[in-house]
């Protein structure tokens, strides 16, 4: 299991902007009431994109997929 999760670049976007998100929102405060339940709720769910999204094989990619050859049905009239 990788500690980064699928590419770490991604991951750490999505940890800098969750940081972000929740400062900028609560400052260095724990959330006391709804408002900041849902502002760390958010926070959160940006991390966790963060952390499962992938870079679209651009980073982590041991060996890089060649496209597999589509064969046409020819169209009928």
């Amino acid at each position: 299991m990788r500690i980064f999760g699928p590419s770490w670049k991604t991951t750490v976007i999505g940890f800098v902007a969750a940081v972000a998100s929740y400062l900028a929102s609560m400052g260095v405060n724990l959330p006391t009431d709804r408002d900041g339940w849902t502002s760390a709720i958010i926070s959160a769910s940006l991390f966790a994109l963060g952390a499962t999204a992938k870079d679209s094989n651009v980073t982590n990619s041991p060996i890089p997929v060649e496209a597999k050859p589509f064969e046409a049905k020819p169209a009928t009239p």
